[in-house]
């Protein structure tokens, strides 16, 4: 999962040269800029050479890289040449933007962050080439950009039924260990199954509730405290229920065996005793709308390097429901969650609320599976609004595919992001990371 940061600081570059100065300053400290120095092994490998922070360096990177359908191009004069460095195990694009200078870094999301180190490296390179009296007229006080405006995608003919995502109502995730780790217990469907028939007997003797289930399925709910057990004391004359107690050691208690029943005239201790199992409060909660899948599924996003502010749980408006909501830099992605086969009953709804509110993609978890006819649908879907839809089915394909899914959002989202940054330029950067980052892929691997 990748990251991207950006920082923006009022410091306006009038000509080549000063970007020049910087880059010279920035390589002195191990950025090494890559569009040049590619632009530059060129003439190496035909006999030239040139200088990587020369103006006529910038002026071969703008022309060999650059797309000419691009606004520079149309001006008169030549736009400041930037450039991308990959330092450490980062990649970070520098690029003067009006009188702006701009600041992009992209990392995954477990590396550490290098952008205010670069950034500094940045100031203190124009602090040591550009004249005096023009630093007076600039700043390097780095701030966060302004969030991009949300990238709705149009909706054909049905332009008309589309929702401004606000119309919404959410709220956010909320993730605990405690919570991490009921869900992971009931990703098991014997385990669920369990919980769902205690429910619905409300309590029931221990031999009856696991006359269905494996023992080692119910201990672990126990432990954690989903299933909470007590102890019914029956008077063995009649058979009539005497008390309930929380545990066996209330019984065997000095002053419980001083207690007698007053039909038998035995010691509580003495008579006949059954375990019942019961839910907790915690089980019942973890039960209701299978609120443990959400769970789980957050927990997976998060572990993938979705932050958890920017995730949102249950969004309703009017009869609309989207289990959960996950923004991806400028990219929101809704999720449809089943614990139960997905059947075309399901895929009907769902794809008209990813249309009616302008996400750029779905994403469909079952336990049970999607129905054979759902994947032709939803295919057509894709097609039709221009959207990703994508359907997991299964614990292990869930684990593996979600965070797969969400490499290749961010992998969009980044390579938007660059040609963004350099968009009045025509360079576009977005290959040179696509080759970047599937090494890394590779790497891990």
């Amino acid at each position: 999962m990748y990251m991207i940061e950006t920082r923006q600081a009022p410091a306006e570059l009038r000509t080549q040269t000063e970007m020049d100065g910087i880059l010279k300053a920035l390589i002195s400290k191990n950025y090494v800029p890559a569009l040049r120095s590619g632009a530059a092994a060129i003439f190496k490998s035909c006999g030239a050479s040139i200088n990587i922070c020369d103006p006529e360096c910038a002026n071969i990177v703008y022309r060999m890289f650059g797309d000419p359908s691009t606004p520079a191009r149309y001006g008169r004069t030549l736009e400041i040449v930037g450039d991308i460095f990959f330092y450490k195990n980062n990649m970070i694009a520098l690029q003067p933007r009006g009188r702006t200078l701009y600041v992009l870094e992209i990392r995954e999301h477990l590396v550490t962050s290098h952008l205010s180190d670069f950034c500094q490296a940045v100031a203190d390179g124009a602090a040591s080439t550009i004249d005096g009296r023009r630093l007076r007229g600039m700043s390097f006080e780095w701030i966060e950009p302004p969030p991009a405006r949300r990238r709705i995608i149009p909706v054909g003919r049905n332009r008309a039924l589309a929702r401004p995502m606000s119309d919404l109502t959410t709220k956010p995730a909320e993730l605990s260990d405690e919570l991490v780790g009921d869900s992971n217990l009931l990703v098991n469907r014997e385990r669920r199954d369990f919980l769902v028939r205690l429910a619905q007997l409300g309590k029931a003797r221990a031999t009856d509730a696991q006359a269905d289930v494996e023992a080692g399925h119910v201990s672990p709910l126990i432990e954690r405290g989903l299933v909470r057990k007590e102890f019914l004391v029956l008077c063995k004359r009649d058979s009539h229920t005497i008390c309930t107690v929380e545990t066996r050691e209330q019984l065997a208690a000095e002053s419980s065996r001083k207690i007698l029943c007053s039909i038998c005239g035995r010691p509580f201790s003495e008579e006949t005793i059954q375990e019942i199992y019961a839910l907790t409060g915690r089980a019942r909660k973890m039960l209701d709308g299978s609120h443990w899948m959400t769970v789980w599924v957050t927990s997976i996003l998060v572990e993938s390097g979705i932050p958890l502010g920017q995730i949102l749980w249950g969004a309703t408006s009017g009869e609309d429901e989207i289990d959960i909501i996950v923004t991806v830099r400028n990219q929101s992605i809704f999720f449809e969650l089943k614990d139960r086969m997905f059947g075309l009953g399901d895929a009907y709804p769902f794809t008209a609320r990813v249309q009616r509110y302008g996400a750029n993609a779905g994403v469909i978890i079952s336990m049970e599976g999607v129905a054979d006819e759902v994947g032709k649908f939803l295919s057509e879907q894709s097609r039709s609004l221009g959207r990703a839809i994508y359907a997991i089915a299964g614990e292990r394909e869930v684990r593996t595919e979600v965070p797969a899914m969400l490499l290749e959002r961010a992998q969009l989202s980044v390579a938007e992001g660059l040609k963004e940054v350099f968009y009045d330029m025509g360079l576009n950067p977005a290959p040179i990371f696509e080759v970047w980052s599937k090494k890394k892929q590779k790497t891990l691997r």
